[in-house]
């Protein structure tokens, strides 16, 4: 089978190349010159087509796992190749050195763990968290530090911790060590 150019028109459906439909909706300024002085007849005006929009399922965002910053994270997932994060530099510079400290216990203690007093740094530059435990005599436990100065998640809230979070009375929860915020300082 051939196609014949005199035989198409505007609006006409037709199968070509075995099973591949096409529709003609329009046709340029010369064609249509074309066809009314060399063929006699006049093509139809021009049929308005509107394609379906081509919807790309987008695959969910796997959840945090702690590792990290989320930016980092974050990062790995939306670029084939991480870029590192933009730094908040307005906050870093308007928070430089501030640090907001609380003093919280174990939630659910074992008995050997009730008298164990921690202190929560909370830095306000670039949102970190640190825990570490101050010396205490006769204490029989290893103090120092309980957690390393990094972005945390908050697994009570699942969400990266703010200073709000910290507030005296509320629990926060941290790799799975549940605490009881007791004090924060002036």
């Amino acid at each position: 089978d051939f196609v014949d150019g005199r035989n198409l028109f505007v609006g006409q459906e037709m199968t070509m190349l075995t099973n591949y439909k096409f529709f003609i909706y329009d046709a340029d300024e010369f064609t249509r010159q074309y066809f009314k002085e060399e063929l006699g007849t006049e093509l139809e005006p021009r049929i308005e087509v509107q394609l379906p929009e081509r919807a790309v399922p987008r695959a969910p965002t796997p959840p945090y796992t702690g590792y990290g910053s989320w930016d980092d994270s974050m990062s790995s997932v939306t670029h084939l190749i991480p870029k590192p994060p933009q730094k908040d530099l307005v906050k870093l510079f308007t928070h430089a050195d501030k640090i907001l400290r609380f003093k919280a216990r174990f939630a659910n203690p074992k008995p050997e763990d009730t008298d164990r007093i921690f202190v929560v740094s909370f830095f306000l530059q670039d949102d970190c968290l640190a825990i570490h435990e101050p010396p205490q005599r006769n204490l029989g436990i290893v103090t120092g530090r309980f957690l390393e100065k990094a972005v945390h998640m908050n697994q009570v809230t699942g969400q990266l911790f703010k200073a709000e979070d910290l507030l005296p009375g509320n629990m926060i929860k941290v790799y799975n060590h549940e605490f009881e915020v007791l004090d924060m300082d002036e």
